[in-house]
């Protein structure tokens, strides 16, 4: 509550101009400021008997630092813990519309092309313990809201690609060992990813949902805003028109053909309940977390390898 005192200033001299030019007249009351008129105000602020609760840094140095130093800095997220309503505190990574997005399209097809192992490759991300949204996945997903939407025909339906991957991105090839012929750096990546290939399943909860840390487009991050997308953003609650201009505003890089931002859309809609949205696997003690962010780190510099862009949220 404030309390507002209004002082009065004292009585001037009559015909008296505060130091300035006198005025060759008797002053009028717009030029002369009346002497009751408030000259200025005290305000005095009450203090409210408000209880004061402990504060305290939910998020986790130690942990936030681990993620930085594995990922040679090309993740920094802050990692916190979160009090569930059991009572029961847990370390997560929240990147809750905030993920950075990876191009990776280039590099796979080049990779693909010379010793054929993009498919294996997207296979190696998505084993991430720490989740990374594929272009297949994505791909799928947007299938998806195309068939809820009624625009996809029976071929469509049959194939569940919409034609904006190459085939074998669709794939199911899987390393079982580190391929000869590869430059060293790629070889070494693959080597230690495999080492950590132990892909724990998300199930996400009323409290906490799923997010991931990154999503990977093809070519570049140019939104793609055809009429299927167009009217996914119409059936949604919020201002389609608003949201269809802000993406028509973004920069042209040559290929409108990235719709993760409908997916991501969906995402939102489905979790916006959710207190809490993580892109790791529950963890109930530090050691845990430690153990998957070092495991993270050859994965998070494998992504790294294959993008030629990457946009930062």
């Amino acid at each position: 509550m404030l309390e507002i005192l209004v002082k009065s200033n004292e009585k001037v001299a009559e015909n008296q101009r505060y130091g300035e030019t006198p005025s060759p007249c008797l002053p009028a009351p717009l030029l002369e400021s009346p002497h009751n008129l408030p000259q200025s105000i005290e305000i005095v602020r009450q203090q409210l008997n408000i209880p004061k609760y402990k504060e305290y840094d939910l998020v986790d140095e130690h942990l936030t630092g681990l993620l930085a130093t594995y990922t040679d800095g090309i993740f920094t997220e802050n990692v916190e813990f979160v009090t569930l309503d059991d009572g029961s505190n847990v370390p997560i990574i929240n990147v809750f519309n905030a993920s950075d997005q990876f191009a990776i399209g280039p590099r796979l097809e080049l990779l693909h092309k010379y010793h054929g192992i993009g498919t294996a490759l997207l296979w190696l991300l998505r084993m991430s313990p720490i989740s990374i949204m594929t272009p297949d996945y994505i791909d799928s997903y947007y299938m998806d809201v195309s068939m809820m939407l009624g625009r996809t025909g029976d071929k469509d339906k049959k194939k569940r690609r919409s034609g904006l991957l190459p085939d074998w991105a669709h794939g199911y090839d899987r390393f079982k060992e580190v391929p000869k012929g590869l430059p060293y750096t790629l070889s070494k990546l693959i080597e230690d990813c495999l080492r950590h290939v132990d892909k724990s399943e998300f199930i996400d909860s009323e409290e906490v949902g799923a997010w991931p840390i990154a999503t990977c487009s093809w070519y570049g991050f140019e939104p793609m805003v055809n009429r299927t997308l167009t009217r996914f953003a119409c059936s949604q609650e919020y201002d389609a028109n608003y949201r269809l201009d802000f993406l028509n505003g973004c920069p042209d890089m040559g290929q409108a053909s990235d719709p993760t931002w409908a997916v991501l859309d969906d995402m939102i809609i489905y979790n916006q309940d959710k207190p809490h949205n993580t892109c790791m696997p529950p963890c109930h003690e530090a050691t845990e977390v430690e153990d998957m962010l070092f495991s993270f780190g050859p994965f998070a510099k494998l992504l790294n390898y294959l993008s030629h862009d990457r946009l930062n949220h």
